[in-house]
C-alpha cells in the first residue's frame, strides 16, 4: 500500500512537472482524476467478487470496463488527445475504440490465466484459480455447466491447495460447456468493433493504422 501511495505522488509530480500550459492542464486533470476513480472502483469490485463464483457475465464485464479497459486504454488515449487539443468527436471515437479494445485485453489476460505458458506470463496456471478470481470465463462456464459440473467448478476454485490435475479438471469442464471457445468469440467480437470505431473517426492515416496494431497486440499474445 505504501509503494502504491509513493507511485501516485510521484504520477502527480510527473504531471505538475511535465511543462504543460495552463489549458493543458486545465484538460487532463479531471481525465486523470476521473481515471483514478475507475480504477479504484473496479479494484474494489474485482476483490468483492473474488471468492463469490457468480454466472452474471455482465457483471463481470463491468469490473473489465472499470478495471482494465478505461484504465489501460481509454484514459491513456484521452489525455494524450487532451494535451493535443482534440474535440469532443476525437474523444468520443476513442471511447468507442478504446472500451471494446480493453475489455478483450482482460479477457485474453482471463485465459492466459488459466492457459498461458508461466514461462511467458510470470505466473502460475494456477493463481487465479487458487485466488478464485471471478472472470467471464468462469461465469460463461457457470451458465453452460450442468449441476454436477458447477458443483465441481466450486469447490476447486478458490482452494488454495488447487494443484495442477485440479486445474485440468477446471480446464475439462470450460472446454465442455465452451466456455473457452466462447471467451475467443468475444474477443475478436470486441476486436473488431474497435477496429470499426476507426472507420469514421477524426484521425489521421498514421494514427489509424498505429491504433490497429495496438489493437492486434493486446488480443493476439501469448503474455
Amino acid at each position: 500500500m505504501l509503494l502504491g501511495d509513493l507511485a501516485l505522488t510521484w504520477s502527480d509530480e510527473l504531471l505538475h512537472a511535465a511543462g504543460l500550459t495552463p489549458v493543458q492542464f486545465d484538460a487532463v486533470l479531471p481525465l486523470l482524476s476521473e481515471m483514478r476513480t475507475e480504477v479504484m472502483l473496479g479494484q474494489y469490485l474485482d476483490l468483492q467478487a473474488t471468492g463469490e463464483l457468480t454466472d452474471d457475465v455482465e457483471a463481470t464485464l463491468t469490473v473489465n470496463r472499470y478495471k482494465t479497459a478505461k484504465y489501460t486504454i481509454e484514459r491513456p488515449l484521452h489525455v494524450g488527445a487532451a494535451i493535443a487539443g482534440a474535440g469532443p468527436e476525437a474523444m468520443e471515437a476513442f471511447t468507442a475504440y478504446a472500451l471494446p479494445l480493453g475489455e478483450a485485453f482482460q479477457l485474453r489476460d482471463d485465459l492466459l490465466g488459466v492457459y498461458g505458458d508461466p514461462e511467458s506470463t510470470g505466473k502460475s496456471q494456477l493463481d487465479d484459480l487458487r485466488a478464485g478470481k471471478n472472470t467471464t470465463l468462469i461465469a460463461l462456464a457457470l451458465r453452460g455447466s450442468d449441476s454436477a459440473q458447477a458443483a465441481r467448478l466450486r469447490s476447486l476454485i478458490g482452494n488454495p491447495l488447487l494443484d495442477e490435475r485440479d486445474a485440468a479438471t477446471i480446464q475439462e469442464i470450460f472446454a465442455a460447456t465452451t466456455a473457452r471457445d466462447a471467451v475467443e468469440q468475444m474477443i475478436d467480437d470486441r476486436r473488431a468493433q474497435a477496429l470499426r470505431a476507426l472507420d469514421d473517426a477524426p484521425f489521421t492515416a498514421d494514427a489509424v493504422n498505429a491504433l490497429k496494431q495496438i489493437a492486434r497486440m493486446a488480443t493476439v499474445r501469448n503474455s
